[in-house]
């Protein structure tokens, strides 16, 4: 069974890095090629008020929705239920590790640029 989780965890982890990588293109190019992953789109007006540029909604906001926009992709991935036998008692029991095991070929700080 070892061995066979492994197997899935490399599937997974080609997977997921794909999935970043189109996350990533479509958020920086969304009129080209938006819509596959990110489904909720969101309009930033700026207004201008007694001499203040105000931004609607808030850049913190703004990041908080698409991280948990993100999140929602991710968790479809790692959050799979590791296969397991009977009275397997091992700490893992989702591949939510894979986000610290991916390949030194995609640095995932990317995402949160």
């Amino acid at each position: 069974m070892a061995r066979l989780n492994v197997n899935v965890e490399e599937i997974l982890s080609k997977r997921l890095e794909q999935l970043l990588q189109s996350w990533i293109k479509e958020f920086t190019d969304f009129e080209a090629s938006g819509g596959t992953l990110i489904k909720n789109s969101m309009v930033l007006d700026l207004k201008l008020l007694n001499r203040q540029i105000l931004l609607e909604p808030s850049l913190i906001e703004a990041k908080t929705f698409w991280y948990k926009e993100l999140h929602n992709q991710v968790e479809v991935i790692c959050g799979l239920e590791r296969l397991t036998i009977r009275n397997d008692e091992s700490k893992e029991k989702t591949y939510k590790s894979l986000l610290n095991r991916m390949s030194d070929s995609f640095n995932i700080r990317q995402v949160y640029v």
